[in-house]
This record gives C-alpha cells, sequence and structure tokens, in this order.
C-alpha cells in the first residue's frame, strides 16, 4: 500500500565516498538526526529579443540543490566531519583545519520507508531496494556549518551541504537512462534494530550531549594551546579566569555560562570552464568568516570598558587583544577556534522591570579558524586529527 504520509520513523539519512551514488560505495548511515530538508533551484535565465515582447527563450541553466542537516551531538560522527573524510584520495580531508576540509566531497541519500511499518525499517537491510522512494545526490560539498549548547534542550550540530546532482528512485519514476543504481548501506553504524546514542557505550561520555556535558575540566598543563583538553574561553568574559578557564570556587562556576554558538558560511563560489556545462569546483573563498556567540546570566556588567584613545594598547589605540575559543563536549567533539578571535559586539539584554534576569551575549570573529576533532572521525588515527593531550576512548 502507498504512503499515507511520510514522518521521523520513516526515513533513513546516509552518507557515502563519492562514487556511491553510482553504486560504486556504500553510504554510512548517519545517527541521532532531527531533521532534513532539501531545496532545489533550477536557476532559469531569460533571453528576449528586439521586435517580440514574449520570451525569446527560458535557458534552464545548473540545477542546485542544498541539503540541510540537523543532528544532536550523541558520540557519533559529526556530519561536518563525516562528510569530509569518507570519502577517498583527492576526496578526503588532509587536515581537520578548515582548509584541510575544504575540498572534500561526499555522496548523499535519503530513503523513504513504508509509513506502518516503522518497526520493519528499524530492522532494514543494507539495500534501499525495501524503501518507497529514495534521493541520492552525488558530490556533494559542506558549505555550512553549526554548533550550538545551551542550557535548554541538546546540544547541536546544523550542517548545508550543496551540489548540483539530485536522482530520486521509487514509484517508477526513475529515467531509464540513468545509470546510477539503487543507494546501498555498509554494515557500518547501520540501524538494525533499537538504535540508542553511542556515548552511551563509553563511560562518562553522557549519551546525548546537554549543557552540562560541556567540559570545564583541565589537565595539570592548563591552558590553550599547551593542552587540547577542556572547554577555553575569552579572558574578557567576567568569571574567566587569566588561562581561559572556567574554574569552580567552593562549587560555584567563575561564569554562569547559558549558551555557546559558532558558525562559519562556507560560501561556495563556482568555476566553470568552457565545453562543460557543469562546474568544473566550487571553492571556498578564503579568507573566511568565523563567528562565535557566548552569553552567561549577569553578576556584574558585561565589563567590557573602552576608549577613543585605547584602555588596553593607547599605543596603538586598541581596546581589545586577541582571544582563545575552544569548546570541549563530553562525548568527545572538539572544537578549536584558535587564538584570534576579537570581540565584534556585546550586547546586554533583559534585567527588566518584568523580573527577567540580565543576560550578556559576547559576540566573537575569527577568520579561517575552525578546527573540528572527534573520536569517530574516520581519520582520527591519522597524525594531526587529534588534538594535543587527549586519548579517544573507542
Amino acid at each position: 500500500m502507498a504512503n499515507k504520509r511520510v514522518f521521523y520513523a520513516a526515513k533513513r539519512v546516509g552518507l557515502g565516498p563519492v562514487g556511491s551514488a553510482g553504486g560504486v560505495g556504500l553510504f554510512q548511515q548517519l545517527h541521532g538526526v532531527q531533521s532534513v530538508g532539501m531545496t532545489t533551484s533550477f536557476n532559469l535565465e531569460q533571453t528576449f529579443e528586439l521586435g517580440q515582447l514574449a520570451i525569446y527563450e527560458n535557458i534552464e541553466g545548473i540545477p542546485d540543490v542544498s541539503i540541510d542537516i540537523e543532528k544532536v551531538l550523541d558520540g557519533y560522527c559529526p556530519v561536518y566531519v563525516l562528510a569530509t573524510s569518507i570519502s577517498e584520495g583527492v576526496e578526503i580531508s588532509t587536515a581537520p583545519s578548515l582548509l584541510g576540509r575544504s575540498k572534500s566531497r561526499c555522496d548523499f541519500t535519503l530513503g523513504i520507508y513504508k509509513d506502518d511499518d516503522a518497526d520493519g525499517l528499524a530492522g532494514g537491510t543494507a539495500s534501499s531496494t525495501d524503501a518507497q522512494s529514495h534521493v541520492q545526490c552525488s558530490g556533494v560539498f559542506v558549505n555550512s556549518v553549526s554548533y550550538n549548547v545551551g542550557t535548554d534542550g541538546y546540544a547541536t550540530e546544523s550542517v548545508t551541504l550543496v551540489g548540483q546532482d539530485k536522482v530520486w528512485y521509487g514509484h517508477k519514476s526513475t529515467p531509464a537512462t540513468l545509470a546510477m543504481t539503487s543507494a546501498a548501506f555498509g554494515a557500518v553504524d547501520l540501524i538494525t534494530g533499537e538504535d540508542q546514542p553511542y556515548a552511551l557505550t563509553i563511560p562518562g561520555s553522557g549519551g546525548v550531549n546537554r549543557g552540562e556535558d560541556v567540559l570545564f575540566d583541565y589537565d595539570a598543563k592548563g591552558h590553550y594551546p599547551t593542552s587540547g583538553i577542556g572547554t577555553v574561553l575569552p579572558v574578557e568574559i567576567p568569571g574567566i579566569n587569566a588561562l581561559g578557564q572556567n574554574a569552580k570556587t567552593d562549587g560555584v562556576y567563575g561564569a554562569h555560562i547559558s549558551s555557546f554558538t559558532a558558525n562559519v558560511d562556507l560560501a561556495r563560489e563556482d568555476i566553470f570552464e568552457l565545453g562543460r556545462r557543469g562546474r568544473y569546483f566550487r571553492f571556498v573563498p578564503f579568507p573566511t568568516e568565523v563567528t562565535c556567540d557566548v552569553t552567561i546570566t549577569s553578576v556584574s556588567g558585561d565589563l567590557i570598558s573602552h576608549s577613543e584613545e585605547g584602555l588596553v594598547d593607547s599605543a596603538h589605540g586598541n581596546n581589545l587583544t586577541d582571544q582563545a575559543i575552544r569548546l570541549h563536549m563530553r562525548e568527545g567533539l572538539v572544537l578549536d577556534l584558535g587564538k584570534k578571535n576579537k570581540l565584534a559586539s556585546v550586547s546586554v539584554t533583559g534585567g527588566d522591570a518584568g523580573g527577567g534576569n540580565e543576560e550578556i551575549t559576547y559576540s566573537y570573529t575569527n577568520f579561517n579558524d575552525f578546527t573540528v576533532y572527534h573520536p569517530q572521525d574516520p581519520r582520527a588515527g591519522s597524525a594531526n586529527f587529534v588534538p594535543n593531550d587527549i586519548v579517544w576512548e573507542v
């Protein structure tokens, strides 16, 4: 019987090496996915001519597909990390940095299964031939990444993938001329029964991570960049000590952090060449801005002073200094924004007569520093893919 609707339990999402959409490789199923959205644009260009009001030709340009994926941080490999490390050869990441991951591509698939057989989906086979329909997108690039941790809800990762090829299979709608074959999932991470966060199988990893799973624990070496352990925040934030640590005194943290958000929009641009209709390459136009917002519950005001002459370095008129930022989650994610983050703005909200608490948001910016490590990165065993002083538990 045909589906009457599509809901979350009837969908399966996967990424695979370049070529998986052509049946060459196997897709790896994503875990902890909360939502997947796809938008297609056909980029029409109009041509008119003298002597005629009607359109001369409505030229069809290269189509664009944009895929938005949101996932919880749960011990499984983040989407951004997997998308840049799952392929081989020239498609694979060369380093965990933004530059090292910028050229990597992968293939994407989304299968839609019977809406009255969710249990059957959970115990499904490695083939997508039992899907009611499924879509494949080949050679997609990561176009934006965001990590968000707050005191409400769970920690999430949001990733946008972009490409130009999207093919649907099922319901006898596939053109017979297409050589691509049905998507097939490999045994790695395939859901074949009741699923649970990978972090639950690792002692002390917290399952689906929430605000309490931000690590403010530090080793004896102390602070960035000597150690890769523990979250490091700008010393300008009230309560953060001179080492960038949110240390405890009598069991109370120095700064009361309510949210942390980091974003990068790669804003890829196209390179075309004569004799070819499709894109030759989609490159990242470095320098690329990285933003980070840290919101705290105020106990003292924002404590950011400034003047025309400059209060930090009056010889050069500077009010600011470069700051180090690093997020370390219990499930394994380490997001390193480097040492050259500068305060772009600070805003104070709340604390009005309505009775709410005053909150302060410190917004920082850097360029090109967005390095992501994770113990489930397919390249985690390679040189430089593990931050200093961290030994992954696998």
